[in-house]
């Protein structure tokens, strides 16, 4: 809905956050996280979107990223690809952890969460951060909905013990790379 793909603003600054130095903010066709030196430029035919009228997506987002905040949601035109950034500020669970293991413990979750329903891919994914290809953990989730599939690309980048996570949705393998594509090209 046009609603759905309506124009949000951002949703985390260094005081919603936590994370000291994160500001956060998106114009009308860019997302920058400062903190983590990250911008991304939509592609035509993308727009932002209010994350919390996303509804079963953040559902989804919640069972494999418990304790993270959505910070940037953007769609594609027939809203098939949904481009997600999650935030989780730093703890004591988390200061000595690598991207490479938060991103087990996101399996863990699932595990946890939903059982054996999906099917779970460690690969790696590269992002831009100011202006330096990063080669980040990553993994492919499918899941089985019983008429159709979801397939969810999560990358992690890992800063001061706060977690920064690219995620791509769509019904396909080939829609997620698809999304997380155009991320990545689009970032700087």
């Amino acid at each position: 809905s046009s609603e759905a793909a309506s124009s949000a603003s951002a949703s985390a600054s260094a005081e919603s956050t936590g994370t000291e130095g994160s500001s956060a903010a998106e114009t009308a066709d860019m997302y920058t996280n400062e903190y983590f030196g990250i911008r991304f430029n939509l592609p035509e035919g993308w727009s932002f979107a209010d994350a919390d009228a996303l509804g079963s997506t953040n559902q989804v987002v919640a069972a494999v990223n418990q304790g993270s905040s959505i910070d940037m949601a953007a769609l594609n035109a027939d809203q098939s690809q949904i481009v997600l950034v999650g935030l989780e500020t730093p703890s004591d669970a988390t200061a000595d952890v690598t991207a490479g293991q938060y991103l087990e413990s996101l399996e863990e979750q699932l595990k946890t969460n939903l059982g054996g329903t999906y099917v779970y891919t460690t690969v790696s994914a590269t992002i831009t951060f100011d202006g330096i290809d990063r080669e980040l953990p990553a993994s492919i989730i499918s899941f089985d909905l019983g008429g159709g599939e979801l397939c969810v690309c999560e990358a992690v980048a890992e800063q001061d013990g706060a977690f920064l996570s690219v995620i791509a949705m769509g019904a396909s393998e080939e829609k997620v790379t698809s999304a997380f594509e155009n991320f990545s090209a689009a970032t700087a």
